[in-house]
């Protein structure tokens, strides 16, 4: 089971179509509830690092809190083996409102203006946790969100959080991926269209362009619509799996030539749920 493969970045959740069409028709039924959304998808390590040795936890129920300007949310999961980089997966509800119907408890909201939510607090089994500094503390929340993953390693001992050059990149995460400090925040040297500041918030790698932002337009009872930004002289392929670690993708179309502009193209669903996935 190739799980690197994957865990890369920009692998996107579409619910089964009809139970997203039976959730429609609660809500035209009057049940107060937003919209339902392809959830986002938290994955990672809980790793004790307390002695020289670091060891993965997969058992005991970890807890995260997230929190925005106006509320704050609990999820919790079991970790588990998954292989020997990974123990958990923990998929938080996203709704969009609806005027004058109440918003559904312990979802995050999907809005016209993004909203951002940080993670107020991490435990394993009341054990406090810590965020490793290379990933992401902050989401936001927009239409990019939609079914997207992110990775999130956790840790028992606060990892170092200097920014000695004060770029908003921490030092640990530019010697990871650039040897060394002093990296431009906003260049973009796998060129995927992520300046190095938004690959450090997403929890993402810089020098990775092999898979590419997809945008999930709409979800019908038997199909999705995709959307990406194209570069002329480029292919691309669209790649289709059944869950994160289960197993290798399948290619769904290959050789969709770049304008230079948008392009879209329409996947058919089955009945689960689905992951889609870009790459030149």
């Amino acid at each position: 089971m190739n799980t690197e493969l994957l865990a890369q970045k920009r692998f996107h959740w579409v619910a089964p179509a009809v139970g997203l069409f039976a959730l429609f028709l609660k809500v035209s039924a009057g049940f107060a509830q937003g919209i339902p959304e392809p959830p986002l998808l938290l994955y990672g390590a809980v790793v004790d690092n307390r002695t020289n040795t670091e060891i993965l936890k997969t058992n005991g129920v970890l807890r995260v809190v997230f929190s925005s300007a106006s509320e704050t949310n609990t999820y919790t999961t079991a970790l588990q083996f998954i292989d020997a980089k990974h123990s958990y997966i923990l998929a938080l509800p996203v709704e969009t409102p609806i005027p004058n119907f109440q918003e559904s408890p312990n979802h995050l909201r999907l809005k016209s203006s993004p909203i951002t939510y940080a993670i107020a607090d991490v435990s394993l089994d009341g054990q406090k946790l810590f965020i490793s500094r290379s990933d992401p503390v902050v989401f936001k929340i927009d239409s990019e969100a939609r079914g997207s993953l992110r990775l999130l390693n956790l840790v028992f001992v606060s990892p170092s959080s200097e920014d000695s050059d004060h770029n908003g990149l921490a030092d640990e995460w530019e010697r990871r991926y650039f040897g060394g400090i002093g990296v431009n925040p906003l260049g973009d040297p796998d060129r995927d269209g992520r300046t190095n500041l938004q690959e450090f918030t997403e929890g993402t790698d810089p020098k990775d362009s092999t898979f590419l932002n997809i945008t999930i337009l709409n979800v019908t009872p038997s199909k999705v619509r995709l959307a990406w930004e194209s570069i002329p002289g480029r292919e691309y392929t669209i790649e289709q799996a059944k869950g994160v670690f289960f197993g290798a993708p399948t290619v769904v179309q290959q050789g969709l030539a770049g304008s230079g502009g948008e392009l879209f193209f329409e996947v058919e669903m089955g009945p689960s749920q689905q992951f889609f996935r870009l790459k030149e």
